[in-house]
């Protein structure tokens, strides 16, 4: 049934912008009916969704951790995706398995997926990144054990995690290279700059890593409806495009080359941060604003979310049941359709006091427009929704957008004690 569930999300995902475009088409009266051109290209998109899972499915699937068996000890050579420590001081984390055995001395073979494990206690955590073996029992996710509880099955399964592993042993065979050493040296700058909590948020607000957040703080955010900006996402993503755009103006590259080569920037940034969503999501969409302004086309915001979804899926059919896929294209469709209706039945503002209170509306608006969108899948998983939201967002989105702008100018500045002092200051 997920099979079949997830193939038709996958078809249905990659023939939606082609059904848009035709049906423009029929209300400015440019078609009366679909037109052959029109059928072979649903048809395509159909067919094309329909392999691109298949082939997904066929290769991965039968890999799945979900697959291994249950209640045996196993071996799991994995890289760790996700740290989450608690206030209890336990440490769960996230790892995509590599290969598995059963333990002992079990033959190894190719696993893949994502495991919920829980770190030995007493032993120090490992880092995102870092390559790892976990010995272990294997589990299914348990459900609510109490009407209207939280679903922590649900909210797994929403991550594409379908096992959780109570580990009894476990080790770092290789520390993060690359990305994941990149990750670790920005890390230590910012625990370095701002110890202690304000460093945890700012490697939140920063990188997206709200698994180092103990449980009392992300239930904060989470309660106050603030919790979307720790995504990392279109605010990262434009102030990465606007200090490239910045420094190759600086350098005397025209205008158009600047816009172009300041896309190799944002890239650059999404692989440092990970394939999550919101990121790519912003990322794609960044790209296509800019191309069509290089090509001299004016850009519609709603086709550039449109191809974001578009790439996203036929990538990864999956991730159309991702929560952090669902919360962002929601966000983004409330923003872009709910906001300009809103507004306009809204009566204007009258007198000077009005127009200088006119800001506040707009902002009360914008953070509406989202929060209504995206309430339906946040209640679907986490069975709430914050009514405080739209309040709180009034403070809580200047200040981050504040303190993101002085991590990143903390972190260039860094070579420079007493400018990176400033900076972090300002964080």
């Amino acid at each position: 049934m997920r099979c079949l569930a997830l193939r038709g999300v996958a078809v249905v995902a990659l023939a939606a912008p082609a059904a848009a475009h035709c049906v423009h088409r029929r209300a400015r009266g440019s078609a009366a009916a679909l037109s052959a051109s029109d059928c072979a290209l649903l048809a395509a998109l159909a067919a094309a969704g329909t392999v691109a899972y298949d082939a997904h499915h066929r290769l991965a699937a039968r890999a799945d951790a979900a697959f291994l068996p249950r209640g045996v000890s196993v071996a799991l050579s994995a890289r760790v995706v996700e740290v989450r420590p608690s206030a209890s001081g336990t440490t769960r984390v996230v790892v995509a398995p590599r290969r598995a055995r059963l333990a002992p001395a079990g033959e190894g073979v190719p696993a893949a997926g994502l495991v919920w494990a829980s770190w030995p206690d007493g032993q120090a955590p490992p880092a995102r990144g870092d390559e790892v073996e976990v010995v272990g029992t294997l589990e299914d996710p348990r459900g609510p054990r109490n009407p209207g509880a939280f679903d922590f099955a649900s909210y797994l399964r929403h991550r594409r995690i379908l096992s959780v592993m109570r580990c009894d042993a476990a080790r770092v065979l290789r520390e993060a290279q690359g990305v994941g050493r990149l990750q670790r040296a920005i890390a230590g700058i910012v625990e370095r700059r701002l110890p202690g909590e304000p460093g945890t948020l700012m490697l939140g607000l920063l990188l997206g890593r709200t698994g180092e957040f103990p449980d009392d703080l992300m239930e904060a955010f989470r309660r106050s409806g603030t919790v979307h900006i720790l995504s990392v996402s279109g605010l990262h993503v434009g102030f990465v495009i606007l200090i490239a755009h910045a420094l190759l103006r600086s350098a005397r590259v025209p205008p158009r080359a600047a816009r172009l080569l300041s896309l190799p920037c944002v890239a650059s940034f999404a692989v440092l941060i990970g394939p999550g969503p919101p990121v790519l999501r912003s990322t794609v969409m960044a790209a296509v604003v800019v191309l069509s302004g290089a090509m001299e086309r004016t850009g519609s915001t709603l086709n550039a979310v449109g191809v974001a979804a578009l790439v996203l899926l036929a990538v990864d059919p999956g991730c159309a049941l991702d929560l952090g896929f669902q919360l962002s294209y929601a966000a983004t469709l409330g923003v872009v359709l709910l906001y300009g209706p809103l507004r306009a039945a809204l009566p204007p503002p009258g007198g000077r006091a009005g127009a200088r209170w006119a800001w506040l509306r707009d902002a009360l608006l914008l953070s509406s427009a989202a929060q209504a969108a995206s309430a339906p899948a946040l209640v679907a998983v986490t069975g709430q929704v914050s009514v405080a939201a739209p309040l709180a967002n009034l403070v809580v989105v200047p200040v981050s957008t504040f303190a993101v702008a002085s991590g990143m100018a903390m972190l260039a500045a860094d070579r420079v004690p007493a400018l990176g002092s400033v900076f972090a200051g300002g964080a």
